[in-house]
């Protein structure tokens, strides 16, 4: 990520999220509804009672994150165990084969081909694996106890 950041922009950048930037003058009603003093030590508070209000969970059970490749890894740390494989799109986002290893995974590329317009095929297999199902192919399916324990952490 420091190499996306501090690198000299090109004219086509592939390593950006291609959001548009724009001023705060630019967004009706925003200055006046930001607040820029806020502690934000656990995630911005009012956002994460406001989130823990809509999944009718306690506001500790809310993890919130700095940007999407924080975001990425915390849903990993939520969903993948050491040893399970992890399916990861090729050509892709570096940090997420980082993030995987980081938690002891292995990274199974697939790849989404120029000539198919870079379409997701949800039948493809490669190594056993299914897209659909990214657990090591020698492990059992999760149990849906376990699958809702894991949502429920998630949100």
């Amino acid at each position: 990520m420091e190499w996306a950041k501090k690198r000299a922009h090109p004219t086509w950048d592939l390593a950006g999220s291609n959001l548009l930037h724009c001023t705060i003058d630019e967004l009706a009603g925003a200055r006046d509804a930001l607040m820029i003093g806020a502690s934000n030590d656990d995630g911005y508070q009012p956002l994460v009672e406001a989130i823990a209000r809509e999944y009718r969970v306690q506001p500790n059970q809310v993890a919130s994150a700095t940007g999407t490749s924080g975001a990425n890894f915390l849903v990993l740390a939520a969903l993948v165990s050491a040893g399970d494989d992890v399916l990861v799109e090729r050509p892709g986002y570096d940090p997420l084969i980082g993030a995987a290893h980081l938690l002891g995974a292995r990274t199974v590329r697939f790849e989404r081909r120029y000539e198919d317009g870079f379409a997701l095929n949800p039948r493809s297999r490669r190594h056993g694996h299914d897209p659909g199902h990214a657990s090591h192919r020698h492990h059992q399916p999760a149990q849906p106890e376990r699958r809702h324990r894991v949502a429920r952490r998630a949100a």
